[in-house]
């Protein structure tokens, strides 16, 4: 089938060119592909062929006739798929085409221009030859269903009548922070009671199955989109409108992912063990309707409060409820959009890995990774990286053996097995295993309802940190043990750990908040130093950390804090510059909340923000242009200042909303404001 694919796609990119240029050609004829078998051939045993060897595996003829193109494949052809671009494929329809121009008896001066109107692109390509790449790819055979997404129908019908929890009816307008966000907060109470009510209705095991099925299900298409998008985009006659095909695509599979975890997170608690109904597909897609409604009205009133939503919400007379949209279109949106960008150019660029086996980490990572991380991750897990490490490919290595991406098996089995393989099995387990409790929204310490609460990221207790499910309470309750899901856990604690993203607040231990602390100035001292050699290369002097004092040759009464970056050119522009490596908002709340801070304003308290500080960094260099002159040696000065990101930021697409004129740049603009001339 997926040989008879291929050929459909390319019969649609030749059909209408050749049926444009050769008026010979018969109203209608045949393609007819024979191919032998695809060769089983070991990843490492793959040998690249030759275009040569490619084009001799390919017998093209005619049948003047019948009006049939006969083309017959070898081995050759196949191993060709190992290739990075799309040789075997582009060699098969060059071949077609020809005897198609042989079959019309016409005759074609430009071949090479033919060919590249159908095959536009040496990344498109139809057929991917990928190697295995972790234990998902090893056990995808087993996920035998397609992911149940939200229908749209379900998406609109859960929101008739949710809004009369804030606004009684009819409904109507509301304005103000306060009592938008007090009117919201009802409605998202309402809406995870309701929630957990028909959670109430389905047996818990059969439900967690079928949804951790889904979950898997909708992962593996999420990938297949990612990694083969570039070969999509590639045959496409609009790439710009395949391009938000793809968008929209990953869109909808996130919503899935993350609507599946949190039904999971809440299931573990709502649904009665042992009697109850059996999860259907529609019902599936209403519950994650549910799911992402609790996601999605848990931001706006974050948004809200943090200024970053238009405080007015409007109830309809049918319920709804109805927000501002401004924000989403203007700032959420054009956010997601650019992180997907740079998402799909990584696929691309990984493309020719993804045909060879991955390389094996080595087991010792003392070479890998900082000791004083090591340290850290052994104080605030409970067991070491190696340990944990250990574990999981154990883990990984008994479903494979089964065959299966997941399993449902007592507690005691896994830490059994577990202890085969690791001295601490239950340290393994305690760290990302996710308990049931006596109701979804009663969260008890050391954790907090902020862990709960589905449309916050980096919680402590979701799914995606916890991944390793014990469906009851009792101690040797079922678990649900999903690889996949475990190994996308160690990822995101090990990238939020080492990078220092998760707050101090839930942080336990002293050796993890050193190390945030540690990391977190190591990481915007580099980011100030790659500006200054930036700078430097385009014929700027910079240096970073300069205290006022220096300039001034003196103390000041009140620190203004250091100047990040200070930058200067002969020509007597002098530039302070504010340096920021921010961690990428993922939701319309954090996205809110780093806006907040770049209001060029003071709150309540009198505090001033990160905005308001840059600039009375920069007001007080301009009052001193003097004492830079003769600090930096320069004869006439010429003070400004800009926020310069390591990547695209809300406050890229909000400057209508700063209060003040201020330069906002990415460190990939450098160059567009620093070649300028004064």
């Amino acid at each position: 089938y997926p040989i008879f694919e291929m050929q459909m796609v390319w019969m649609e990119q030749i059909a209408p060119i050749v049926d444009e240029v050769l008026r010979g050609l018969p109203d209608t004829f045949t393609w007819l592909l024979i191919t032998s078998d695809w060769p089983q051939v070991r990843s490492e045993d793959i040998r690249a062929p030759s275009i040569e060897e490619i084009n001799a595996a390919i017998i093209t003829s005619h049948d003047p006739e019948t009006n049939t193109v006969v083309s017959e494949i070898g081995p050759a052809f196949f191993e060709g798929l190992s290739v990075p671009d799309n040789a075997s494929e582009a060699a098969l329809v060059h071949a077609v085409v020809l005897e198609t121009v042989r079959l019309s008896g016409a005759t074609i001066a430009d071949m090479p221009g033919l060919m590249m109107r159908i095959v536009p692109s040496p990344q498109a390509r139809q057929l991917h030859a990928f190697a295995p790449q972790d234990f998902r790819d090893q056990v995808r055979d087993s996920i035998g269903q397609t992911a149940t997404n939200i229908t749209a129908f379900d998406d609109a019908a859960i929101r008739l009548g949710l809004g009369w929890h804030g606004v009684p009816r009819p409904g109507g307008t509301l304005k103000g922070k306060d009592e938008c966000t007090q009117a919201l907060n009802a409605i998202t109470v309402a809406a995870e009671e309701q929630f957990c009510k028909d959670l109430s209705s389905y047996e818990r095991h059969a439900l967690i199955d079928r949804v951790v099925s889904n979950l898997e299900a909708s992962i593996f298409d999420k990938r297949r989109w990612e990694r083969t998008s570039a070969a999509i985009m590639g045959l496409a006659s609009d790439p710009e409108e395949t391009r938000n095909e793809i968008f929209e695509r990953l869109m909808k599979a996130n919503g899935t992912d993350l609507a599946s975890r949190i039904i999971l997170e809440a299931a573990i608690c709502e649904c009665p063990v042992g009697v109850g109904y059996k999860l259907a597909d529609i019902e599936l897609s209403r519950l994650m309707a549910q799911a992402m409604m609790i996601h999605h009205l848990g931001g706006y009133s974050d948004a809200i409060h943090y200024e970053g939503m238009k405080p007015e919400i409007r109830i309809s007379p049918a319920g709804e409820v109805q927000i501002d949209t401004s924000f989403f279109e203007g700032i959420v949106e054009p956010v997601g959009r650019s992180f997907a960008t740079l998402q799909l150019e990584k696929h691309g660029k990984d493309y020719k890995g993804l045909l060879r086996d991955p390389e094996l980490s080595p087991s010792n990572v003392s070479d890998l990774v900082e000791a004083a991380f090591l340290v850290a991750w052994e104080a605030e897990i409970g067991l070491s990286f190696v340990e944990f490490r250990a574990g999981l490919e154990a883990l990984e290595n008994r479903l494979y053996e089964k065959g299966a991406v997941y399993e449902i098996v007592p507690r005691n089995d896994i830490v059994e097995y577990l202890s085969q393989h690791i001295e601490c099995a239950e340290a393994f387990l305690s760290a990302i295993e996710l308990i049931s409790r006596p109701s979804w929204k009663s969260v008890a310490p050391p954790f907090n309802d902020q862990d709960r609460q589905p449309w916050r990221f980096r919680r402590r207790l979701s799914v995606a940190r916890r991944p390793i499910l014990r469906i009851e309470e009792a101690p040797n309750a079922s678990v649900v043990v999903a690889p996949g899901m475990i190994r996308d856990a160690f990822s995101i604690m090990l990238h939020n750990y080492h990078q220092g993203q998760f707050d101090l607040s839930i942080l336990s231990s002293k050796e993890m908040r050193r190390w945030r602390e540690h990391i977190v100035a190591k990481e915007a001292a580099e980011f100030e130093q790659r500006v200054v050699v930036r700078l430097q290369e385009l014929g700027w002097n910079a240096r970073r950390g300069v205290k006022f004092s220096q300039i001034f040759g003196k103390g000041l009464s009140e620190d203004p804090g250091d100047i990040d970056v200070l930058a200067w050119h002969s020509d007597g522009r002098v530039m302070l510059l504010e340096c920021k490596d921010l961690q990428f908002a993922k939701t319309p709340s954090e996205i809110a909340k780093q806006l907040s801070k770049f209001r060029g304003e003071t709150d309540e308290k009198g505090r001033p923000d990160l905005l308001a500080k840059h600039l009375k960094r920069v007001s007080l260099a301009n009052e001193n242009r003097a004492a830079f002159g003769a600090h930096l040696k320069l004869l006439e000065v010429v003070v400004d200042g800009a926020l310069v990101f390591a990547n695209t930021v809300p406050m890229s697409f909000a400057a209508d909303r700063i209060a003040h004129a201020v330069t906002l740049l990415t460190y990939d603009r450098l160059e567009q404001v620093f070649t300028q001339t004064a």
